[in-house]
């Protein structure tokens, strides 16, 4: 009685630089232009026209790209050296990694200040490699030419993939992980003994593969460990190195913070680069660096369903203000996009709110920004979403001085709105809903809140799904709370919710299903209650991995709940159920109903009152009794969903 069913659709919102055939806003998906930091050019290889010289041509589309220049000397031992690299552009290269365990390995780097067009670049190295030099030229934009790599201690990384024996080679592991601290472009170099390409992690991208080198990259939009394994060929040498491409200040061109209302407003000197408005040819505005000031919004845009994309935007405010401006708001805006944007210093990172007679703002995509430092006290919030209809929030990252409180999505009076695999790090409250309907919450990374990870209050119709919510402590330190909420839909689903004070919180609340849960290490794992008996009934907590907590489950105050086929395991205290009425810990039988590892009672009978006998039926013959209520029908073994009673 409390399954899911769908009741809402996902917020599709427009089409971008697409030629497709126009549709009804409400059914329009947004698709991403590939503007983004990242890979900018691959070189291709061309004569060099002398001996012991190789040569490739590289055409670019960015200002200040790095370009980073691979260089492999050939089979499995190697004396030369590289004597120059002459560049038809005047493009310096400077050494980054020079590693020969085996083959010798090289990268150097440069900056090209404006775009290349078939740029030579020559690779020179004295004696005669046994097979000669290959190089690989790539191109990487959205860096800072002042600071291209990132800092980390663990970058650049090397390792030996073979060894050489008298008998020949000995081909061992080829892996080796690095520490990130900021959005990086990760290239894995590996050399090759002539034989196939690496089978690579499905997170990387292969550039050339196989031979005598392999270059593979992704974008590890996620500061933290990035993990890169050659296998299946004859690697000799692997290379690790992170390009830091959050973009910075010398990347952008500056302007002075933007402000359109209406349609008429969307002009080259509010800092539209191209496009005319339509769903296949949205106003472009991308590109910029924005330093705010305490008077006004970064870019302020109201009153207008016109299509348009904010994309590859720089924002930033110093120093911070107290119920200060933000850095992009929205007022009754339809039909906008903000995509691969950096939001640094402002109160509010991305604000949305009604305009005249409560007119929502809808049909918005908002993905793959970076928003950080955006708040001086717990006010602070990076997306503040005000009556939102058709909104989706993905892909971004959300990180903050833990003692320094921020807010991660916020969103009030909203309908149809996605919260979708974004990072929120050390924040107050990760993700708030308030007052909202048919929303999902799903797969998201959410560590270290100081109050909340998930919190909903007064709203209705939702998934909370395959979340990671992790370390939430203080007061009150909730991983998931619903709080004050009714209706039928609300579902709490697949989540691992793990290292906080309180796992999941159901207050005065009805009609939740808590299922396929992993809920450990909590100080309380699943708690339902009300302040007095009739607010909170009506709750499913069926199929949870529910271990290692202090306490597993407390229900107080509550009614109609049933709970079973769970797995306790090795809590402090499984189980507690005061001042609660009708209340079933089993599904009867033959059901059953929770697995219990302290229960000590054995199985040699079956029947509803287990005295079929001997016939054991995986349900033990006597009840768990725990606090001031019983299991009647106690699982001998651990459920499983794939082998259930």
């Amino acid at each position: 009685m409390h399954s899911w069913r769908p009741r809402f659709a996902r917020p599709i919102i427009i089409l971008l630089l697409m030629s497709v055939a126009a549709l009804a806003v409400s059914h329009v998906k947004p698709v991403r232009a590939d503007t983004s930091p990242g890979l900018d050019g691959v070189g291709n290889a061309i004569d060099c026209g002398v001996q012991n010289c190789a040569a490739q041509s590289l055409t670019t589309t960015k200002n200040n790209d790095a370009i980073i220049l691979i260089a492999e000397c050939g089979f499995y031992t190697c004396n030369d050296n590289i004597s120059s690299i002459t560049d038809s552009s005047g493009l310096n290269f400077a050494p980054r990694v020079s590693y020969s365990p085996n083959d010798e390995l090289w990268e150097f780097t440069a900056i090209a200040p404006s775009p290349l067009t078939g740029d030579r670049i020559n690779v020179t190295y004295s004696g005669n490699p046994t097979y000669g030099l290959q190089i690989q030229v790539i191109a990487v934009a959205g860096v800072d030419p002042s600071a291209i790599f990132d800092q980390d201690p663990s970058i650049p990384a090397t390792e030996p993939c073979a060894t050489i024996t008298q008998y020949g080679v000995q081909y061992d592991p080829c892996s080796l992980s690095i520490q990130t601290s900021e959005v990086d472009f990760v290239v894995a170099i590996v050399s090759i003994n002539d034989a196939g390409g690496c089978t690579v992690p499905s997170d990387f991208n292969q550039i050339i593969a196989g031979g005598r080198l392999e270059v593979d990259y992704q974008i590890a939009s996620i500061p933290g460990d990035v993990a890169y394994d050659c296998s299946d060929t004859d690697s000799m040498s692997l290379v690790m190195d992170a390009i830091a491409v959050n973009g910075t200040p010398a990347v952008y061109q500056s302007h002075a913070p933007i402000v359109i209302n209406g349609d008429s407003g969307f002009t080259t000197s509010n800092g539209v680069t191209e496009g005319s408005g339509t769903s296949s040819d949205p106003y472009i505005i991308d590109d910029w660096y924005i330093d705010g000031c305490a008077c006004q919004n970064g870019i302020d845009i109201r009153n207008t369903d016109a299509y348009f994309v904010i994309q590859n935007v720089y924002l930033h405010m110093h120093p911070q203000t107290y119920f200060g401006p933000a850095g992009i708001a929205f007022s009754n805006v339809t039909n906008g996009v903000v995509i691969d944007s950096r939001i640094e210093g402002f109160w509010y990172g991305i604000s949305t709110s009604p305009g005249g007679n409560f007119i929502p703002s809808s049909n918005l995509y908002i993905s793959g920004n970076s928003i950080t430092d955006t708040s001086i006290s717990n006010s602070g919030i990076a997306i503040f979403l005000r009556a939102p209809t058709n909104v989706e929030v993905s892909d971004n990252y959300v990180s903050n001085d833990p003692n320094t409180p921020i807010s991660g999505v916020y969103v009030l009076y909203g309908n149809n709105v996605w919260v979708e695999d974004n990072t929120f790090l050390g924040l107050y409250a990760a993700i708030s809903f308030g007052r909202s309907t048919s929303f999902l919450i799903s797969g998201n990374h959410v560590q270290g809140s100081r109050q909340v990870g998930i919190s909903i209050d007064q709203s209705s119709d939702f998934q909370v799904t395959y979340n990671q919510v992790s370390d939430s402590s203080g007061a009150p330190g909730i991983g998931i709370l619903v709080g004050r909420s009714s209706g039928d839909g609300l579902v709490v689903s697949n989540n691992t919710i793990v290292r906080n004070d309180v796992g999941i919180s159901i207050e005065s609340s009805r009609g939740v299903s808590v299922s396929g849960n992993t809920v450990d290490g909590n100080g309380v794992g699943v708690i339902a209650y009300s302040p007095y008996l009739g607010n909170s009934g009506n709750i499913a907590i069926v199929q949870n991995e529910i271990s290692n907590n202090g306490k597993g489950v407390i229900l107080h105050f509550t009614f109609d709940v049933v709970v079973y086929h769970n797995n306790f395991d090795n809590n402090y205290i499984q189980a507690i159920d005061t001042n609660s009425t009708t209340n079933s810990w089993d599904n009867g039988y033959p059901s059953g109903g929770n697995h219990w590892s302290d229960y000590t009672g054995v199985d040699n009978c079956s029947g509803p009152n287990q005295d079929v006998c001997p016939s054991s039926d995986g349900i033990g013959d006597t009840t768990y009794v725990f606090s001031y209520n019983q299991d009647n029908y106690p699982l001998t073994n651990p459920y499983s969903q794939q082998h259930p009673i």
